[in-house]
């Protein structure tokens, strides 16, 4: 995010989404997408992250406030 205190990576083979503190390296949450991850962008007027399939055509939009796909 813009402050740098959040990172958000997608993981390949778990189909999640992990929230890190950079600071300390540890993980604040976990989201599950559904979708093998290929990238995550955030959105920040909205608070949400795309993240897209690697083997398809499919976005999944994380709504970051509720935490779910």
């Amino acid at each position: 995010n813009t402050d740098g205190s959040l990172l958000w990576v997608g993981s390949f083979d778990s189909n999640i989404v992990y929230e890190i503190d950079p600071a300390t390296l540890t993980v604040v949450r976990s989201i599950g997408t559904g979708l093998q991850t290929y990238d995550v962008a955030w959105v920040p007027g909205r608070d949400e992250l795309y993240v897209t399939e690697f083997s398809g055509d499919r976005v999944a939009i994380v709504d970051l406030v509720a935490g779910a796909v």
